[in-house]
């Protein structure tokens, strides 16, 4: 149980850091990296 939550944080983590570079990346290329409303969880 326990191995299987770290292994699933880890990958949260993971998928968080590459997702923060993304943002990173398009602030540097000057885009606007608000969320718009197609963009949003529950569409």
């Amino acid at each position: 149980m326990k191995d299987g939550f770290h292994v699933a944080l880890w990958e949260t983590v993971a998928t968080l850091d590459a997702y923060q570079s993304m943002v990173d990346l398009m602030k540097r290329n000057g885009i606007d990296v608000r969320i718009n409303k197609e963009f949003s969880l529950d569409s």
